[in-house]
């Protein structure tokens, strides 16, 4: 391997060390019931395949990597399986972290119509977080404020995405929430993602500094009745919620769906843990957790859009994973994301940047870019957008 991709790795196993995806989380109030599904069986439905999506989409692989790590590697002190496992978290950041921010770039760019419809994005946006990456790369001091600026914004990016992905569950399970029901439900992520950001500005340890080999600044600190108030605050939706599940249980004879209740306990857990829990279970969350949700939501819908073969069901296209519509679309975004993370810092590098700089500022530029875009792109509340999600 080469000293530059080494080099990269490095940086990618700083971030996820770090890492405690700016539009808040709104219940979607005008979306109506969900469509009809199969869920009417009895039976649950999934995005892909039962064993796919609790693995990669509900933190499965996330909590076995971390309950082997935390509870028999760590003790042990087996260097061997701890390097094993710092591999497992370079192929899985190339693999799923990185491609899912390539994927929201080929859904974006996928040709001139969907250009044109997220012009501000695909335009506006990535010219003004392409300003971003020239001043990080000319000034000063620059990048560790993009970088402070892209831990604060990744926090809530993470539990915009586990809401959109447990309603979608809802929806696919018709599990219907009211306009009030979603309200709760949006507020226990809200509240977990301001807990989690004002702790940053409360705790220095919780600060991020080293993150992607940058001297972060922290803002603060803020007063720490202000923090305590965030976890009362979130305790109180969290037992709304419950109540909510409940009272549908009892009333409307309606279960909330397994994978959205997994993925809810998940995308909630991760910002609640303790520091000495998050160093060793945020090495796995970037990529097995959000990243890999990602994918399979992006590759699933990418199928459908594709076409099925006849004859074939929604609940069976996790076959053509493994045959060519499947392969090319994991390797566009592989290329894809090369092409930013290794090929632009490497340009950079032979352009005279140091390539740590490099790579720190096109990451955070890059991710910037993925936020503004990726809450435009997977709107719930368009209808037709959401029979697809939810078929």
């Amino acid at each position: 391997m080469s000293s530059i991709t080494t080099a990269n790795d490095k940086a990618l196993i700083d971030q996820t060390q770090s890492k405690p995806r700016l539009h808040l989380v709104t219940p979607d109030a005008k979306s109506p019931a969900p469509v009809e599904t199969g869920a009417e069986s009895g039976s649950l439905v999934w995005i892909l395949h039962p064993a796919i999506d609790l693995l990669l989409c509900c933190g499965g692989v996330v909590w076995l990597l971390f309950a082997f790590h935390y509870f028999i590697v760590a003790p042990a002190n087996n260097q061997v399986m701890v390097s094993l496992l710092s591999l497992l978290v370079i192929v899985g950041t190339h693999v799923l972290s990185e491609t899912h921010t390539s994927a929201t770039l080929v859904r974006a760019y996928k040709n001139g119509e969907t250009r044109a419809r997220y012009s501000l994005y695909t335009r506006w946006a990535a010219l003004a977080c392409g300003a971003l990456a020239l001043a990080g790369l000319f000034i000063a001091g620059f990048t560790p404020i993009l970088a402070k600026l892209y831990l604060v914004w990744v926090v809530q990016h993470f539990t915009a995405q586990t809401y959109g992905m447990t309603l979608l569950y809802c929806y696919k399970n018709n599990y219907k929430l009211s306009n009030k029901e979603k309200f709760v439900l949006a507020s226990v992520l809200n509240l977990t993602a301001v807990q989690a950001i004002v702790r940053q500005f409360t705790f220095k340890d919780w600060n991020g500094n080293g993150f992607l080999a940058q001297v972060i600044p922290f803002w603060g600190p803020m007063p720490e009745w202000i923090y305590q108030t965030s976890l009362i605050l979130l305790t109180l939706a969290i037992g709304a919620f419950c109540l909510v599940g409940l009272r549908k249980l009892f009333f409307e004879r309606l279960v909330f769906p397994l994978p959205a209740a997994l993925m809810l306990f998940t995308g909630v857990a991760i910002f609640l843990v303790g520091k000495d829990v998050a160093g060793v279970l945020w090495l796995y969350v970037p990529a097995f957790y959000h990243g890999a949700q990602y994918v399979v939501l992006t590759a699933a819908q990418h199928l459908k859009e594709q076409g099925l073969p006849e004859g074939m069901s929604t609940g069976e296209m996790w076959k053509l994973l493994g045959q060519s519509a499947g392969l090319r679309y994991v390797g566009i975004l592989l290329l894809g994301a090369i092409a930013i993370y290794i090929g632009v810092p490497r340009l950079l590098q032979d352009c005279g940047f140091d390539y740590s700089l490099a790579f720190a500022t096109v990451f955070c530029a890059v991710n910037l870019h993925h936020f503004l875009t990726d809450q435009a792109i997977w709107k719930l509340r368009d209808p037709k957008l959401r029979k697809s999600l939810a078929a």
